[in-house]
């Protein structure tokens, strides 16, 4: 970080001479890791904001805010370990919506009621405020020439607390001036690694698997990944992207700021005490960030960090927080590689699937989440989450085409937390029937969303989960489907769910899956499969496949939803549901009403109606259109 040192200096010098001049003093911290207690305190919390990186100690490029952002992440997620024992947390404003979402917890019974907020605007303030605390924690170097070390830092400072840094020896880098100002590198991954076959990995007896990247992962798997949290792993971009001179920066066409790195969710793997990667399931082709490793490295390393974090509790599902790169990495975006973005996604959760591993989907944009290490802690004052109850039935009428929408997709906290105070603040909300898809997994890391929107909704407001139950599976790569649906069933219970929305796969599903999807989802699902259009299985539950539409310029998005009806739609079916994906309330609206003036507009002799998803079911039943089969 080129820091203009001179100014920080002489500003920190003048703090030490003057507290009364400084915007905060140092804190009084509790013990690192202190055993579990019940603490009280007699005053409301502190919530220390660190405000816009941009304004922070006038960096000169994104090299720099993505090292300073890097440090001050992973320092928020040891101090937010810490948080009801210190009395603060700590709190960064990245956007609009980080301050709806302090607002909301700071209303009057939430967590964070009558919080002292102390605003840190400058590296300055943040010196002062968690200096000593910088200090006392150390720093842990990773190498800019092996860029997968970012994360292998962050692993170790997942379990030993140390702060990972870039190394980097210019006088104005972040490095040099911690180092300069007291704070002690405890321990350096720099020149370890070499990649080079037929040498044995640093530190251990492990050969080398001829990539620089994927030796330190096989070290970390050794030397860390039994000490790290074993029900969630960290899939997050490694430092490739923000060092300068790496291929991979020069190529990032989405930019290289820390929000596009992924760094700002780290601050929620630190507190989880995770294990970190960056790597691609595909064996075909050499990694783009990784270009001369033997073929296959990269996915034999990813088996292995999956082999080993399930090798233990086998029979319960784990997570996996992250999405594949591929606005930075590994697909034809950009041109860093032959696999489709798509591909791309649908392989990596078949491996995960496979693994007993459920995906919680950060895909861009925006791929990260800020402050989850808060969130994350948030008390529920909702006493009991009640869904909306099936409307009234309606009569089956021939001579109606009825249509209806899933509002996804919701299974990425990321997502959940940009959309949600734009959607439900927004006065259009309750005039019509809105399924919103919201993952319930996503309550770990997001709870306050859920209280919000229950506390929130209108009579027309159903929840029901999107891909595909509680998280992003493909349920025909998981052996045992009652280990999943017992999972997704404890989340949608909590929430009062009873339709999953969109069950997601790659190959045909069978009636394996839909059996097991009728435990959790009684009404029935929606699902990705063309080729089972309407399936009613055993004369009760209703499968039917979605069609995606794109809301647009135009009439483009009407002419495809009244040709599917038309011509998409098997047997002169009068059924049709369609999924949008990041669609706000208003625009859900308008595409409803646009659509019926534009079908009825065509006097095919045809009525359109909208109708909710429980209503489509029943009307499905009715009708008797569809496949039939039975279990």
């Amino acid at each position: 970080m080129k820091i203009k040192v001179i100014l920080f200096l002489t500003a920190i010098i003048m703090c030490i001479q003057s507290l009364a001049g400084c915007t905060t003093t140092p804190l009084e911290l509790v013990d690192f890791m202190p055993e579990e207690k019940t603490y009280t305190h007699d005053s409301p919390p502190t919530v220390y904001i660190i405000n816009d990186v941009r304004y922070i100690g006038e960096p000169t490029n994104n090299e720099d805010f993505n090292d300073m952002v890097r440090l001050y992440t992973t320092l928020q997620g040891r101090l937010n370990k810490n948080a009801k024992e210190n009395n603060f947390y700590v709190y960064q404003m990245f956007d609009s919506n980080d301050r709806f979402w302090l607002d909301y917890m700071m209303e009057e019974g939430k967590m964070l009621e009558n919080a002292h907020i102390v605003e840190l605007n400058t590296w300055t303030d943040i010196w002062n405020a968690f200096g000593n605390y910088i200090i006392e924690a150390g720093i842990v170097l990773w190498d800019p020439d092996a860029p997968s070390t970012s994360n292998v830092a962050s692993t170790i400072c997942s379990v030993d607390g140390y702060l990972p840094v870039r190394y980097d020896t210019d006088p104005d880098s972040m490095y040099s001036w911690l180092t300069s100002n007291s704070v002690e590198v405890k321990f350096s991954l720099v020149d370890m690694f070499t990649g080079e076959l037929g040498t044995k990995i640093a530190d251990t007896d492990i050969d080398s698997s001829g990539s620089i990247k994927c030796d330190p992962y096989l070290w970390a798997i050794e030397k860390y990944l039994d000490k790290t949290n074993d029900t969630m792993l960290a899939y997050t971009l490694d430092g490739a992207s923000t060092v300068e001179t790496n291929p991979v920066y020069i190529k990032a066409t989405e930019g290289t700021t820390p929000n596009v790195n992924q760094i700002y969710s780290h601050d929620y793997f630190i507190y989880n005490e995770c294990f970190f990667f960056d790597l691609t399931c595909v064996d075909s082709e050499t990694p783009c960030d990784d270009p001369n490793q033997p073929l296959g490295t990269d996915a034999k390393t990813l088996h292995k960090i999956l082999r080993e974090f399930t090798k233990t509790d086998i029979g319960n599902m784990k997570r996996l927080i992250g999405f594949p790169p591929w606005y930075v990495k590994y697909t034809v975006f950009n041109n860093n590689g032959k696999t489709g973005e798509v591909e791309l996604e649908w392989a990596f959760t078949e491996v995960l699937s496979s693994y007993n591993i459920v995906k919680e989907a950060d895909a861009a944009h925006p791929s990260w989440v800020t402050n989850a290490s808060v969130y994350c802690q948030y008390e529920s004052t909702v006493e009991k989450y009640v869904n909306n109850d099936p409307p009234p039935s309606i009569d089956y009428d021939e001579n109606t085409r009825y249509f209806t929408i899933y509002i996804g997709d919701y299974d990425s906290s990321a997502w959940l937390k940009e959309m949600v105070p734009a959607c439900f603040t927004s006065e259009q909300r309750g005039q019509i029937p809105l399924m919103w898809a919201f993952n319930p997994n996503l309550s770990d890391r997001v709870p306050m969303i859920f209280d919000y929107v229950y506390e929130n909704k209108t009579d027309k407001d159903y929840f029901i989960t999107g891909n595909s139950g509680a998280g992003y599976v493909m349920p025909t790569m998981i052996e045992d489907l009652n280990m999943w649906t017992e999972f997704s069933r404890n989340y949608m219970n909590k929430f009062d769910m009873d339709i999953v929305g969109f069950i997601i796969n790659k190959e045909s599903i069978t009636t394996r899956e839909l059996k097991a999807f009728t435990e959790i989802s009684p009404y029935g699902s929606f699902h990705n499969d063309g080729r089972k259009f309407i399936t009613v299985l055993d004369d009760k539950y209703v499968y039917t496949c979605l069609r995606d539409i794109y809301p647009g310029q135009g009439e483009s998005h009407l002419e495809s939803m009244y040709d599917y009806f038309v011509n998409g739609t098997k047997n002169g079916s009068n059924f049709a549901a369609f999924r949008t994906i990041r669609q706000y309330t208003e625009g859900l609206v308008k595409l409803v009403n646009d659509f019926i003036t534009y079908a009825e507009a065509k006097n095919d002799g045809y009525k359109y109606e909208y109708v909710d998803m429980y209503t489509y079911f029943d009307l499905v039943r009715q009708s008797g259109q569809g496949e039939y089969i039975y279990s």
